[in-house]
């Protein structure tokens, strides 16, 4: 007999605002494994064992206030989707894929449609976190100037500066691997439109 722990699945997992893509492959391929969907925090995944299923999840970056989705939960309703949570302004929904044509498991009609909702995250997630970037650039100078150029540096100050470092050139390398994805995205959709 098979336990609790035998029947869920919690797997950490980070995908960037731009994958949304990858997300939604790697949800339908856990789904063909036998592990469905519950529910996510942004990097931890959780699944409950089921059969196998051929399934199809896909996301939406609406830009509609919670409070205000009900007409747009409907809609999905309508064509089949069943919505599943909300997360970073990201909708998360499924829909059974076996026997369906492959315009019916697509949440949107078009490139143009696809473009929109890239252009939406990029104007709602990516600007503000470029934004974020810069001050810490900002900070990290004043802070360079203040502790190294007018005082006598200590140990602790350059553990602080490498540290400091490192953080900030990995928020520029994350930043910069996000922009290049949706240049990537907008110029896919871009020749469909």
């Amino acid at each position: 007999m098979k336990g609790k722990s035998d029947s869920i699945k919690r797997v950490r997992k980070f995908f960037n605002i731009a994958e949304f893509e990858k997300e939604e492959k790697y949800l339908t391929d856990m789904a063909a494994q036998g592990w469905r969907f519950v529910d996510t925090n942004g990097s931890l995944y959780t699944f409950e064992r089921c059969e196998p299923e051929q399934v199809v999840y896909r996301l939406d970056f609406s830009g509609i206030p919670l409070d205000q989705r009900d007409d747009y939960y409907a809609m999905f309703r309508d064509y089949g989707w069943e919505y599943l949570q909300d997360i970073n302004g990201f909708s998360y929904f499924r829909k059974p894929a076996e026997g369906a044509a492959p315009e019916d498991l697509e949440i949107f009609s078009d490139g143009a449609s696809h473009l929109e909702m890239v252009k939406k995250v990029m104007l709602k997630k990516l600007i503000p976190l470029i934004g974020i970037i810069l001050l810490g650039c900002l900070q990290f100078v004043h802070i360079v100037h203040r502790s190294f150029l007018k005082d006598q540096p200590g140990t602790g100050k350059w553990i602080f500066l490498i540290t400091l470092s490192i953080l900030w050139v990995l928020d520029v390398f994350l930043t910069i691997r996000m922009i290049a994805e949706f240049l990537h995205l907008k110029k896919k959709y871009s020749k469909s439109a």
